[in-house]
């Protein structure tokens, strides 16, 4: 058992309930809750995972992939709420179908890199729409999308950093980035359902 990674996939699996509740509180969009909900699920079998529980590696793996589709539909809630249009709702089942085939049937493919880019570059441009109405807003979305990235490409998970596996830096780093670009997510109930009223 690897208790640091124990810690960080619970501390993974926290921060996506509390976004994954308030983006249903903020009726953010099924694929938006879902997505974040999978992340979270992904964290509850790593935990298994790293606690010994061996019999849970094959799920971890394939529900990691949905869960990094999730992030991607998380990008697009952020463009629908953005800039309204019915059409986002094609697009959102377009990421969801897609993605989630491509994560059951081909694991490891290069399809995971470009999927993710247009993920973060959701949350990034959905987000800094908001900077002239809600500058707060908008900069921890954008925040939280750039952490992201910084998670991914600079954290890593392979190897070791200061005594820790790097895996376990990442899902923090990577709790962390969720809960911004959710928390952040602007509510339809308060005034000015876009960013340009």
């Amino acid at each position: 058992m690897v208790v640091s990674s124990v810690v960080s996939e619970l501390v993974l699996v926290i921060a996506c309930a509390g976004a994954a509740i308030g983006l249903a509180r903020k009726q953010a969009g099924l694929d938006a809750t879902v997505g974040v909900a999978l992340v979270g699920l992904a964290a509850s079998l790593g935990a298994l995972k790293y606690g010994g529980i061996e019999a849970v590696d094959t799920p971890h793996l394939y529900v990691s992939r949905l869960g990094g589709v999730g992030l991607t539909l998380l990008g697009v809630a952020w463009l629908r709420r953005s800039f309204p249009g019915t059409w986002w709702v094609v697009v959102s089942a377009a990421v969801a179908t897609v993605g989630a085939s491509l994560a059951l049937l081909w694991v490891d493919g290069p399809w995971r890199l470009p999927l993710s880019i247009a993920g973060v570059l959701g949350t990034i441009v959905g987000g800094a729409a908001w900077f002239r109405a809600r500058p707060r807003r908008a900069m921890a979305a954008v925040g939280g999308a750039v952490l992201e990235v910084v998670a991914g490409l600079v954290i890593g998970t392979k190897g070791v950093l200061f005594g820790l596996p790097r895996l376990d830096y990442f899902h923090v780093a990577l709790g962390t980035a969720i809960l911004m670009m959710s928390l952040s997510f602007p509510s339809t109930r308060e005034g000015g359902s876009t960013p340009r009223e």
